[in-house]
């Protein structure tokens, strides 16, 4: 009994670090500059869905926005799903005497 009390134990500790880390990339702005002297700014961010199975489902939203002579908006949607297994070792300790 003690061993499943663990192992859901960390199995929410890993649920909480993973939604630490994807607040951490939650938005990401990445500035690309052309040869051509055209400007990109390209956003990601990150939704994020931890599931009950510890399966992580974060889609991605990249926007490109091209600074020509017009303005171009391009919307991209990725999903992408990662399974996580986790592997818990159990100790058992013996009493000796």
């Amino acid at each position: 009994m003690k061993a499943r009390n663990e192992t859901a134990k960390r199995r929410a500790e890993m649920k909480e670090k993973l939604k630490n880390l994807i607040e951490v990339m939650r938005e990401i702005k990445i500035k690309v500059k052309l040869k051509a002297g055209i400007e990109m700014e390209i956003k990601l961010k990150a939704e994020v869905q931890v599931k009950e199975k510890v399966e992580l489902e974060v889609t991605i939203k990249v926007e490109v926005e091209v600074k020509l002579h017009a303005k171009v908006k391009i919307q991209i949607d990725v999903k992408v799903k990662i399974k996580l297994r986790l592997e818990t070792v159990v100790e058992t300790k013996r009493a000796v005497g």
